[in-house]
């Protein structure tokens, strides 16, 4: 269950990428500020969402989930 919820997180962190990528230049192709202000947000929400991936890592290593293909 841990290692599901690792790999949801990552899923949801490239869904975040593309928006904090995608907006912020149709902002500034638009002369839009509120599109562009995006960006900061959509970083914060990147970063906990990898961190909560990499605790999920972490506690499979800790475990020794042999399910995870890099702790096997």
């Amino acid at each position: 269950m841990i290692a599901e919820t690792g790999h949801y997180a990552l899923i949801l962190a490239l869904a975040v990428a593309i928006v904090q990528t995608v907006l912020p230049l149709a902002g500034a192709r638009l002369r839009d500020p509120s599109l562009a202000e995006i960006a900061v947000p959509a970083a914060r929400i990147q970063f906990v969402l990898i961190a909560i991936a990499f605790a999920a890592l972490t506690i499979a290593y800790v475990a020794s989930d042999f399910s995870v293909m890099t702790v096997w």
